[in-house]
């Protein structure tokens, strides 16, 4: 402490004594009338982390934080200063481990500091309540889990420690006069700074600082005006200390915003009571003024729609002023939307039938007004940071031709960097005129809830279009459209009609061009939409850029003419081509069991065995991020020409005798989807296969980036139909003829005490016999082996492989980083296959003596469909 600064405090303390020691006394509030009578019960705070129909107390409230902590990985607790008698100040990051999107994109930040005034209990219950909200929701597949995701929100929900336990040891009790009110005890607004924990001391009770009044750049600005709304009397209610920041709690708040990234804060709230009033911030951005306006307009109209009514009023500062607010400083030094929310009631203990004798009753909330308090606000800080996270952008757009389940046009916006995406576009077939389409438009966040009916709708108070606005032109002129079955999306599918990440953030319709349009084969036709999402943000013009926030306002949002600005507008940059006749011979299809490669990717590829009508087995063999083998397996349904399902990484598992299937476990390693193209000819028919089919292939990590490739057919498997029932499209649909013949034994075979390894064989049309082996090896490291010039016996019972060139590989890296130039082939050994129809066996002799010898009883783990030679 300064000698000046101890000066004044020891004259101040002068003076309070001579001044008010005659008129200064313990009184207590009650719920009789009196001088401090409330007119309900006095809140006293019970001990526990639940929320109920009361206060908590600060232990109970932390032990709740803690206990959210622990069961949700998305929460992290962090000790950001102490206080001035040494309490840790905590706060919560409610995130994912990244500073990205599910997209790839920088997550925007929401910043809310609770309990900076001791005596406003609401305030810490109100920020609990958020934490326990999202928490409580956090796998809803909606608007709680997408914040999750895709935010990084920062809560305190008890910046000034000290003086909140203050208030809480003397629920009742405070010192009063006639001329300052009631202080410290129950009513501590300030700090503790050079102030005791006895209540009894009477030299102390005025001392402390007011945490908000404490902050740049408006500190001490008022002090000499005509309404100072600070002091330098270290006695005031609003003392406002020696300089700015110079208080621990006053630090720690400043510097939490380090908890996410301070470059992407878009916006900040401190929380108080009472009056039901937005004390927002403007600054010198008229953008950023209208923004806040704009999401402090939403904050109201949704929460006055909530039981209760309460209807919040936006009271704006004036730029280039202040009173050192904590809102004032991440204002004007984030120029994000900011402001001071002082939540209920709004006319003192009145609201609530008190007596409302005493201008400070209001700062006690009856216990029976919590519980609403805390849930209704906890739901619009969630609307108010979904609106924050930025405005929607397409990320996808499909047609499907209804006819074949088959998807014809597909385009998706991946993304490069930080802030840019590439279009990428596969366009299966041309689009015709009067022929009737199913559309899917997919958002980067959820766009509708559901109702208690569970239907897709809005939020309570905010008037929205449910459905977009579609429209086409041709040659800049504007084509009709007729559109019928509109729906958002709320059930996950293996089928092109899924929503995507979260539920409803994908709609799906019906549509029609106009069959009379005039128009010549392969003219493009360009799309135009726009939708709102919950808060009415319009979607961006352009998602080729991507949507951030800097310096105060939304950073390329594009409008419908592509101008940037805080508004966005149609969508325009998706077109299809138009044409009577189809591209392909026949139409698109999942393709035929075999095995599948990327040619600029040689070195890793699939064994993919369609089951049956709906359901297909694959196993990718690839590389991991170490230049190491590394192999996971999938398995789903399917329809039409897509098929897309999660890889399951497998580990634990090690080479050899000392194999424990108890030991194996399973990870998520991503997804991946195949689009196949639509069938052409082949000049010169291989077996039973008519048509030449490739896929567009998507592969997406857990994190939400991805890489695409282009996989053709590796083999052809013998004895497999190229159209699996496809009736009357072609196809020559014969029943199984020869079984117990070589092709019979195409397939996955296991030894089930050794379940996590398995071997995938197909016997291909020019009598060669493809082995791909997936296991581990001696240390436990994931390892394939593969021979693709297998040689093959036939056998009374079945059939003899012999593998004689079994090969391993090493060298690149999986995803964007694969470089074939980089693939090291190794000879590693030989094995034998002896199979019949239900049983067989295999032995192994590797020229690395760490693998030995040896051998295993196996059995067929899948029978694809389609194959002419079964087995009986």
């Amino acid at each position: 402490m300064s000698f000046k600064y101890k000066q004044s405090l020891i004259a101040a303390l002068l003076v309070s004594s001579a001044g008010l020691g005659h008129t200064q006394q313990i009184t207590h509030w009650t719920e009789q009338n009196g001088t401090l009578g409330l007119g309900y019960p006095v809140p006293v705070p019970v001990d526990t982390p639940e929320p109920f129909d009361g206060f908590r107390t600060y232990d109970g409230l932390h032990s709740k934080h803690m206990q959210i902590t622990d069961e949700n990985p998305h929460v992290t607790a962090h000790v950001i200063g102490q206080t001035i008698d040494g309490r840790d100040i905590w706060a919560y990051r409610l995130s994912d481990e990244n500073q990205l999107t599910q997209y790839g994109v920088p997550e925007g930040g929401m910043l809310m500091n609770a309990g900076i005034h001791a005596r406003e209990w609401q305030s810490p219950e109100t920020a609990t309540g958020v934490m326990e909200l999202l928490h409580d929701n956090r796998n809803d597949e909606s608007i709680h889990q997408f914040l999750l995701e895709n935010t990084q929100i920062v809560i305190i929900p008890v910046n000034n420690i000290d003086g909140f336990l203050q208030t809480q040891r003397y629920p009742t009790s405070n010192y009063y006069s006639n001329q300052g009110g009631p202080r410290d005890g129950r009513m501590r607004r300030k700090n503790m700074r050079n102030v005791d924990e006895v209540l009894t001391t009477r030299s102390d009770h005025l001392f402390g600082i007011d945490l908000n009044r404490n902050n740049d750049p408006y500190w001490a600005f008022t002090e000499n005006s005509n309404n100072p709304r600070s002091s330098g009397d270290p006695t005031s209610i609003v003392h406002r200390g020696i300089e700015a920041f110079s208080e621990p709690e006053s630090i720690a708040r400043r510097d939490s915003v380090n908890l996410l990234d301070p470059d992407h804060l878009r916006v900040y709230t401190d929380v108080h009571s009472f009056s039901l009033v937005h004390f927002s911030t403007l600054t010198f951005n008229q953008n950023r003024n209208i923004l806040q306006g704009r999401l402090l307009s939403d904050f109201t109209s949704y929460h006055k729609e909530m039981p209760g009514n309460k209807n919040y009023v936006n009271v704006p500062s004036a730029p280039g002023g202040g009173i050192g607010a904590t809102d004032e400083y991440f204002g004007y030094t984030y120029e994000v939307p900011s402001w001071t929310l002082e939540i209920e009631p709004s006319n003192g203990g009145v609201d609530y039938g008190g007596f409302g004798n005493d201008g400070h009753d209001g700062f006690i909330l009856p216990e029976s007004e919590i519980r609403r308090v805390r849930e209704n606000l906890a739901k619009t800080f969630v609307a108010t940071w979904y609106g924050q996270a930025g405005p929607p952008s397409a990320v996808q757009m499909r047609l499907i031709d209804p006819e074949i389940d088959a998807v014809v046009y597909d385009a998706e916006w991946d993304t490069i960097d930080q802030n840019t995406r590439d279009l990428f576009e596969n366009r299966i077939d041309r689009i015709k005129p009067g022929k009737k389409y199913q559309m899917l438009l997919r958002f980067d966040k959820p766009m509708r809830i559901r109702n208690a009916e569970g239907e897709a709708s809005g939020l309570t108070g905010i008037n929205l279009r449910i459905d977009p606005v579609i429209q086409a032109q041709i040659n800049g002129q504007p084509v009709t459209l007729n559109f019928e079955n509109g729906e958002w999306l709320n059930q996950k599918t293996n089928t092109w009609k899924s929503y995507g990440l979260y539920k409803d953030d994908t709609f799906v319709t019906d549509v029609t061009i106009d069959e009379n349009l005039s128009y010549t084969q392969g003219d493009e036709l360009t799309w135009r939409f726009v939708v709102t999402d919950l808060l009415n943000q319009v979607n961006d013009g352009n998602p080729a850029t991507v949507v951030t926030w800097s310096d105060g306002q939304w950073q390329n949002y594009e409008s419908t003419d592509g101008s940037l600005g805080i508004n966005g507008g149609f969508d325009n940059t998706l077109s299809v081509r138009l044409g009577s006749q189809s591209i392909n011979d026949v139409p698109a299809r999942v393709a035929a069991t075999g095995l599948y490669y990327a040619p600029d990717r040689a070195g890793e590829g699939i064994s993919l065995e369609v089951l049956d009508s709906e359901n297909f087995w694959m196993t990718f063999y690839s590389f991991n991020e170490h230049g190491q083998q590394d192999w996971f397996t999938g398995q789903n349904n399917y329809s039409g020409n897509l098929l897309k399902t999660p890889l399951t990484a497998v580990s634990g598992g090690i080479f050899g005798p000392d194999f424990n299937p108890d030991n194996i476990s399973l990870q998520n390693k991503g997804e991946i989807e195949m689009v196949f193209s639509g069938g052409v000819s082949l000049a010169q028919p291989i077996g039973l296969q008519y048509w030449y089919r490739n896929a567009a292939v998507k592969f997406t990590y857990p994190d939400g980036s991805k890489f695409r490739t282009t996989w053709d057919p590796l083999s052809v498997a013998a004895g497999f139909y190229s159209d699996l029932f496809m009736d009357g499209i072609g196809s020559v649909l014969l029943p199984p003829v020869a079984p117990n013949q070589p092709p019979s034994y195409t397939g996955s075979w296991y030894n089930a005490d050794r379940a996590g390894v398995g071997y995938h064989i197909q016997i291909l049309e020019d009598n060669r016999a493809a082995l791909l082996w997936y296991s581990f090896s001696p240390e436990g490291d994931k390892k394939w082996f593969v021979d693709m010039q297998g040689e093959i016996t036939d056998t009374d019972s079945g059939v003899t492989l012999n593998f004689n060139n079994i090969s391993t590989a090493s060298g690149t890296m999986f995803g964007a980083n694969f470089n074939p130039n980089d693939v090291v082939i190794e000879p590693w050994g030989s094995a034998e296959f002896k199979l019949s129809c239900f049983e067989g066996s295999m032995t192994y002799q590797s020229t690395d003596n760490a693998y030995g010898t040896g051998g295993y009883d196996i059995e067929p783990l899948t029978r694809p469909a389609g194959n002419m030679f079964g087995c009986n």
